[in-house]
């Protein structure tokens, strides 16, 4: 089962690719990942953030589950990149 992670407008969407329900729809501002849990774990982690920093984790997965737009899946180098080109404050 994999996870699609997308931008739509100004949310970041994750769909289910096997059910098509989206499983995760907030601000793109609001949140962040975690590095070193994906950089240790291959576990992606995000979390709420705010100007106290990030919160609980909100939204967890493992990286062989995420997928692009295109249904490609993500390296660890790309998801990185993904999400410093558009999530966070």
């Amino acid at each position: 089962m994999a996870k699609r992670f997308e931008i739509i407008s100004d949310s970041l969407v994750i769909t289910d690719t096997i059910t098509g329900l989206e499983v995760f729809d907030e601000s793109k501002r609001a949140i962040y990942y975690n590095v070193i849990e994906l950089n240790e774990n291959n576990a992606v982690c995000l979390k709420e953030v705010d100007s106290f920093g990030l919160r609980a984790p909100i939204f967890e997965t493992t990286l062989a589950e995420c997928v692009n737009n295109l249904n490609q899946p993500f390296t660890e180098a790309s998801l990185k990149s993904f999400f410093r080109s558009n999530i966070g404050l």
